[in-house]
């Protein structure tokens, strides 16, 4: 399985780590980030610990360029500006949008089987808008929005009670904020 993660930021290098980890079908990962010095860095870490004898050999790659997209299995994408103290989620959800957009469809370009996996923030609206501008179908763009919000409540609410996160069953549907309600 080839899996190709956008952004090499502290979330698109804690996936690729995962996926090493974790993730035994894996046979080739790539890292591309606008800043490939960036990303052939990561990888070149990642390529060294390979050498350990716990390590599964997965060819790796890390990149500025798109083609190394082509024929991929799964797409992550976690490409996106921060919240800065002084912006509003609205004001990021246009500039993260953009930039969201943008990646889906030079990934499109080269992998148009792919799925997606949106992680980019805001998750949810992000990934309504790489449906809206590309021609992946629903079924194969996914947003991680509500899984990570639905962790934190799990989190908060076995702290407050004693109960071990994963005994607690209850999800948070919506955007953050003002827009989401939970669910148990």
């Amino acid at each position: 399985m080839k899996i190709v993660v956008v952004g090499a930021g502290a979330v698109g290098v804690s996936t690729c780590h995962y996926v090493l980890a974790r993730h035994s079908e894996c046979n080739e990962l790539v890292l591309i980030d606008k800043d490939a010095g960036k990303a052939e860095g990561e990888m070149l870490d990642f390529g060294h610990v390979q050498s350990l004898t716990f390590s599964r050999n997965v060819k790796l790659i890390g990149s500025g360029e798109y083609k190394h997209c082509a024929n991929a299995d799964v797409v992550v994408i976690t490409a996106g500006a921060q919240l800065k103290p002084e912006q509003s989620r609205l004001d990021l959800a246009e500039v993260n949008c953009q930039i969201a957009v943008s990646v889906a469809q030079q990934v499109e370009a080269y992998a148009p089987n792919a799925i997606l996996l949106v992680v980019t923030n805001p998750c949810d609206i992000a990934t309504y808008f790489i449906l809206r501008n590309t021609t992946y179908p629903p079924e194969r763009v996914m947003s991680t929005g509500c899984i990570i919000d639905s962790a934190r409540l799990r989190k908060l609410v076995g702290s407050k009670t004693g109960v071990d996160p994963k005994n607690v069953n209850g999800y948070i549907l919506g955007e953050e904020k003002k827009h989401c309600y939970m669910y148990s």
